[in-house]
Order: C-alpha cells, then structure tokens, then sequence
C-alpha cells in the first residue's frame, strides 16, 4: 500500500530506466513485521548485485 504517489512513482522512473530487462531484487526483509524493505535492481549488471 502506497499512501500518496510520491512513495510509488519513483519504481516506474526506476523501471524505466532500467530498460527492457526485469528488475532484480537484490534484499528482501520486513521491519516490524509488515513494513516492506526491498531493495531493487535495474539493467544488465543487476544479476551480478544478487545475493
């Protein structure tokens, strides 16, 4: 859930950027429990950013 836009906007910026290969998720963990703490990467060089 994203309250206002300015919290989800900046995924489609990044995703765009990143061209027309999948995002790469690089961390996954949650804080409290349900707080989402993702970390994302674009481009040819993310798989090398995978853990």
């Amino acid at each position: 859930m994203h309250p206002t836009d300015e919290h989800l906007l900046p995924w489609f910026v990044a995703a765009g950027a990143g061209g027309r290969q999948p995002a790469t998720r690089i961390h996954a963990s949650l804080t409290y429990g349900d707080l989402g703490m993702d970390a994302y990467a674009f481009g040819p060089a993310a798989a090398r950013l995978a853990v």
